[in-house]
């Protein structure tokens, strides 16, 4: 079946050449966008179908011809379905002309054409229809075009703006533009102002008391201190430009393809600062004219320079309308996956990921942001492994048997790390976060890569924290300011030169600083909004009150450095010192919850192995379970040592019931551990005490079996063994075959090192 004879439209794009959907996104100014399969295609199709704004773009882009025949195929008297020849007649469009523009509209599926057997004397399925009585009963099999009914409505309405008298926008009112918006732009122009609005009684009188309101504005960017980027700088070029350009000329001044251009002017839209429509010869973007005639004038600046308009400031004791405390996100989500480690079995799956149906229940109890990635919907647990690997908090320990599966353990390097206290973690991981590849940032909500390949991110990361040293704490700051500042003194930080290319430099030109806006500030912005404030070393403002009921991302406008951020920033680099061990802040209660009331992470990490966490931050919950403490015994621990932790740290006598349940849940534990271990046999009781006394030997581990006989863990390098007990003066042969059975699989090889 022909795609023209598709009435469904998906079933159509389906059908359809490559060509034919590369067509139909440049008609819908979707150039520019990406797709991996057909769902996705279209899913982006579907989502623009409803947009005037995207129909606005097949309009422009069809012939006059084609117009003349898709907008009067689209009338109430001819959407259900109208004879090919009718159509030509009622489009007024010469033959010769007309069969050509039909035949592309259908290849392009903005019609489809179905052959049918009707009256004769009918010209179409609506009964508006004239048709000649006399042929009733005779029927005749003829072609018959319709328009697809996913976008009828809104290709015939944007439609109505080239072909009725009233229909150009660009002639009306700014009141009646704004009171003819739909209810959900006009809602997005309230919240974007930040004014103290008028009251209203009704939903036909929202729209007018909007626009009464800002047609008292003298320059309203001085009210929209989040309007920046793109739709700022096309803004201002508009303005300078009379208030008003044609498409063509904003996308040559602009060098925005459709799918980046769309979304500007959506921006501009919902601020109510500029609209779009279509005229019989073009598409303009322009200026309400009576709006126009009071704003100030804008200087037109050579090509060359960059337009700026001063960042707001903001008096000392400014609060933003919504504020988000930073809070640690990431530093108690590394103890809650280690504290997951203790308490479960989880065996990566062969690409190396934590299996879905265990990372999906962790991920409930996590507080940091989602950071997709090009191929999974979030990574932020196996960003978190990442960074506990390759700081060695935790490990994969390779099984010696192929029928047993890798798993995660706790690193050498745990103890290290529990000892040190929230600030000495705050600081390794913001000097770690500086040099990690691992460690993904959040992007702006309006980021456009920059010249990916050069491009360096990271070297971000420490201008960033070189500008927050600058700041007060406890004191606002807007974002504008603060990138303002980079862009004067660090603008290309992110694209550092090859030491080895030649020397040309960069410029700071108005087209840079569009593309440093959208790539490296909205880069900055993203740093600030995961990581900094994951780490607690700012909090963050909007200048929505309902910003925090938002389901998307959205950009900070303001950020305040913390106590604890102001702490730290200056002991970056520094050595790290290990937190008092003195310290009792746990509260061991007789239901066998565990309240740590202060951050203690000496504390909390000494309780992972034997508890499970419901609630890690500045106050700690953990419960002791039957199950818990299984896992710990299994583990290696014991009931004297979870005893030992629980009465070193608590800051009373722990409660009987809780004592006698755990001793009971600890008899009932019966376990095995194998290992592969040398066995060291001595000739004498004298050899066996310089074993046990030697400062140099006790290092090793030894684990004395009998007067004579000795263990040693088998990870030991033999030929250093053998040097270090010949420095002792003991003289060691081998004995027997020393060597671990090797894994069949490469990752897994158990051998004698010499």
């Amino acid at each position: 079946m022909r795609t023209t004879d598709i009435y469904d439209l998906e079933e159509a794009l389906e059908a359809a050449s490559e060509e034919q959907r590369k067509e139909y996104f440049r008609l819908w100014g979707l150039t520019g966008e990406t797709y991996r399969n057909f769902e996705e295609y279209m899913g982006i199709i579907l989502e623009s179908l409803d947009e005037p704004i995207c129909a606005r773009f097949v309009w422009e882009y069809i012939t006059p011809d084609e117009r003349q025949i898709l907008y009067h195929s689209m009338s109430y008297s001819a959407r259900d379905g109208l004879r090919r020849d009718a159509l030509q007649k009622k489009a007024q469009i010469p033959p010769e002309r007309y069969e050509m523009a039909v035949d592309s509209l259908l290849q392009k599926l903005l019609l489809y054409q179905k052959t049918e057997d009707i009256n004769a004397g009918q010209r179409g399925h609506s009964a508006h229809l004239p048709h000649d009585i006399s042929t009733k009963g005779k029927l005749k099999a003829v072609p018959m075009l319709y328009p697809f009914d996913d976008y009828l409505t809104t290709l015939y309405t944007i439609g109505r703006e080239i072909f009725t008298p009233l229909g150009d926008r660009s002639k009306k009112s700014f009141t009646e533009l704004v009171a003819g918006l739909d209810s959900d732009t006009q809602d997005e122009i309230y919240q974007s102002y930040t004014l103290k609005w008028a009251k209203y009684y009704s939903s036909g009188d929202f729209g007018e008391m909007i626009a009464n309101k800002l047609s008292q504005l003298e320059e309203p960017l001085d009210y929209l201190p989040d309007f920046a980027g793109d739709a700022r700088n096309l803004y201002i070029w508009l303005r300078q430009q009379g208030g008003q350009a044609t498409m063509q000329e904003v996308r040559t001044h602009s060098g925005l393809d459709d799918s980046s251009l769309a979304p500007v002017i959506y921006e501009l839209e919902s601020a109510a600062l500029a609209f779009d429509t279509l005229t019989r010869e073009q598409r303009i973007l322009f200026i309400p004219h009576d709006v126009f005639l009071r704003l100030k004038p804008i200087e037109v600046n050579s090509a060359n320079t960059v337009i700026e308009l001063p960042a707001a400031a903001v008096p000392e004791d400014f609060v933003p309308a919504a504020l988000r405390p930073g809070e640690m996100a990431i530093q108690y989500d590394i103890a809650y996956m280690i504290n997951a480690i203790y308490q479960q079995t989880i065996e990566p799956t062969q690409v190396g990921r934590v299996p879905k149906r265990i990372s999906n229940k962790l991920r409930t109890q996590l507080r940091g942001q989602v950071r997709p990635d090009y191929q999974y919907d979030d990574n932020y647990i196996e960003m978190l492994l990442d960074i506990a690997k390759e700081s060695g908090l935790v490990q994969i320990s390779k099984s010696p048997l192929p029928t047993i599966k890798d798993h995660y353990e706790v690193g050498e390097r745990l103890s290290w790390w529990a000892g040190l206290d929230i600030q000495g973690q705050t600081i390794y991981l913001l000097n770690f976060w500086q040099h990690s590849f691992r460690w993904d940032d959040l992007e702006g909500t309006h980021y456009r890569a920059w010249d990916p390949y050069a491009w360096k991110p990271m070297a971000g990361r420490e201008i960033l924290l070189k500008y927050l040293t600058h700041c007060t704490p406890g004191r606002w700051y807007t974002v504008a300011s603060l990138l303002q500042d980079i862009w004067d003194d660090d603008p290309f930080a992110m694209h550092p030169q090859p030491p080895y290319a030649r020397k040309t430099g960069h410029s700071k030109t108005r087209e840079t600083r569009e593309k440093w806006e959208r790539g490296d500030g909205e880069t900055y912005i993203g740093m600030l909004s995961s990581t900094l404030y994951e780490l607690g070393i700012i909090d963050l403002g909007y200048d929505r009150a309902n910003a925090l009921e938002a389901q998307q991302q959205i950009n900070p406008t303001a950020f305040m450095l913390t106590e604890i951020g102001a702490s730290i920033l200056p002991l970056l680099g520094k050595s790290l010192t290990h937190a008092d061990s003195n310290t009792r802040t746990l509260i061991v209660q007789p239901n066998f919850e565990l309240l740590i009331l202060q951050p203690d992470m000496l504390t909390l990490y000494s309780l992972l192995p034997f508890t499970q966490i419901t609630q890690a931050g500045m106050v700690s919950r953990l419960t002791l379970t039957r199950v818990s403490l299984l896992r710990a015994l299994e583990n290696g621990k014991n009931i004297e040592y979870v005893l030992h932790v629980l009465e070193e740290h608590s800051q009373k006598e722990l409660p009987q019931n809780v004592i006698y349940s755990l001793n009971d849940w600890a008899r009932s534990y019966k376990g095995a551990r194998l290992s592969h271990v040398l066995l060291i046999e001595v000739s004498s009781e004298a050899v066996a005490t310089q074993l046990n006394t030697s400062a140099s030997l006790k290092t090793l581990g030894l684990r004395q079996l009998g007067p004579f006989v000795f263990a040693l863990n088998s990870d030991h390098d033999v030929k250093q063994l053998k040097q270090t007990f010949e420095q002792e003066g003991i003289s060691v042969q081998i004995s027997g075959n020393i060597f671990i059975a090797r894994s069949s699989r490469a990752s897994s090889i158990y051998d004698m090192r010499l």
